[in-house]
């Protein structure tokens, strides 16, 4: 496990990237050869929101309803899609939507309570199209709906 300037320091990793270090060191990469990543963190991704507005509009009918567009640049970025918290309760499910096709299994969902808000989808890898989500909770629930687009 040698670097050119001597032997790597082994012991408790100070973080991630030294962590990292660590292991890249134990198969042989060097920290200039091409293997060695040294920007390892996660990007932040990259988040969409629909604001409690939006969906108590959506619910109710007296405010407004109009979907809106997402835009992503290319799905290897991490998209998340942020929700407003419903209640002590909430579940939430997302259906794409096809015409003609009346969809009976979510894309995906998720049950949490309020010490876990605010509930989020990941959408980095859905493909682009028309959206819903639903929400079941004691303070806001229904549909809102959403589009997802690709514009490189």
């Amino acid at each position: 496990m040698e670097f050119s300037r001597g032997l790597h320091p082994i012991g408790k990793p100070r973080n991630m990237k030294h962590l990292w270090v660590i292991v890249l060191a134990a198969f042989g990469c060097h920290p200039s050869s091409p293997m060695f990543t040294p920007n390892l963190v996660p990007a932040t991704p990259i988040t969409f929101q629909l604001t409690h507005e939006y969906w108590e509009g959506c619910e109710t009918g007296l405010g407004p309803c109009e979907p809106p567009t997402f835009v992503r640049t290319n799905r290897q970025e991490s998209f998340r899609l942020i929700m407003p918290c419903g209640g002590t309760t909430t579940s939430v499910y997302l259906y794409q939507q096809n015409p003609g096709i009346a969809e009976v299994t979510p894309v995906d969902s998720l049950n949490i309570d309020a010490s876990q808000c605010p509930p989020s989808f990941d959408l980095s890898y859905l493909p682009d199209g028309d959206y819903v989500a639903y929400m079941l909770a004691c303070g806001l629930g229904g549909p809102a709906p959403f589009r997802l687009e690709t514009h490189p």
